[in-house]
């Protein structure tokens, strides 16, 4: 599909991001972080074509009053003007979330989390008058870990944004995204939409 539409396109708009203030991490990073990346590789591989970008207002954090817009290399996140910004690099934030998600994923393999979880998926489906075993229970015990996980990885992304100074996980994966994206080598002719 890409070498069909090689030449033929001019522009790629990204309209679209999750937009649920506080998802598990580990989805809000999929779409708002790697999604950036994946799209800007696009936009360069069809012939470093025009992105333009929607960002949001909200990446400015916990700023109040008017906030001037700045590179966000410059001033990579709403507390850079209280927090040392030595210990900020979006590449090195990825990487420290990644490590927080693969930590909650094994949490939940625990021995006792998994027997936690049984106990927990069959009381669901006795609640709904539904069998305790077999396929029913299976599906359960996925749905009951999932939320384990999700829980977990909205609490210490929510944790680590605000610190930072984002009100949420939302902002704070978007403006990785965009700093990612920026920082990246090879000029791109990126237009940001802050809406």
């Amino acid at each position: 599909v890409r070498a069909e539409l090689r030449g033929k396109v001019n522009v790629l708009i990204n309209t679209s991001g999750v937009v649920d203030f506080n998802p598990p991490l580990d989805k809000s990073l999929e779409v708002n972080a790697f999604g950036m990346q994946n799209l800007v590789s696009l936009a360069r591989d069809l012939g470093d074509i025009l992105f333009m970008h929607t960002s949001t207002c909200y990446v400015a954090g916990d700023q109040t009053g008017q906030v001037e817009e700045v590179n966000p290399l410059e001033f990579p996140f709403p507390k850079a003007d209280l927090l040392s910004a030595e210990h900020w690099d979006s590449e090195r934030e990825i990487h420290e979330c990644m490590e927080m998600i693969q930590h909650a994923k094994r949490q939940a393999t625990d021995a006792f989390r998994q027997s936690e979880f049984l106990d927990q998926a069959r009381k669901n489906l006795k609640a709904k008058g539904e069998p305790t075993r077999g396929e029913a229970l299976k599906d359960e015990l996925s749905k009951v870990e999932r939320r384990f996980v999700e829980e977990l990885l909205v609490k210490e992304g929510t944790e680590r944004a605000q610190y930072w100074g984002w009100h949420n996980i939302y902002t704070y994966t978007k403006s990785i995204g965009e700093q990612i994206n920026i920082g990246l080598g090879k000029p791109t002719q990126i237009k940001f939409l802050i809406l």
